[in-house]
């Protein structure tokens, strides 16, 4: 993991973080955050976040996710490695899913543009 960050105490809306994972297990990264999905993948991610940290859902943000062997639990484990790629952008409470492919061996799913329900109800483009 690589990153940086500029705070500025006396303006918050000028801090800006970012962060950047190469190969990262996802495993490693649910024991971080204190969950168990059951799904494993290797993940390249890319974060940019701009805006005051104390309320980083209202900040600026870009998100680029590739996951490659990404295996799913339960029943869904016979479907084999897949993977996913999606980029996300969020402001001010609005948060939008610009692109995301998921592909296995089999089944492909597209979304562009999914919103989080704030304005208005979800919506899937």
């Amino acid at each position: 993991m690589t990153g940086s960050a500029v705070v500025v105490p006396a303006h918050p809306e000028r801090d800006h973080v970012t962060v950047s994972l190469r190969n990262a297990a996802s495993a490693a990264l649910e024991a971080l955050a204190g969950i168990k999905s059951g799904v494993t993948a290797r993940i390249d991610a890319d974060a940019d976040v701009r805006g005051d940290l104390r309320d980083v859902a209202r900040a600026q943000s870009h998100v680029r996710l590739d996951a490659r062997d990404v295996r799913l639990p339960g029943a869904l484990a016979s479907l084999g490695a897949g993977t996913i790629d999606a980029e996300a952008r969020g402001e001010r409470g609005t948060f939008d899913l610009a692109r995301g492919v998921a592909t296995w061996p089999g089944p492909q799913a597209r979304g562009a543009r999914a919103g989080d329900g704030r304005r208005g109800g979800p919506r899937f483009d």
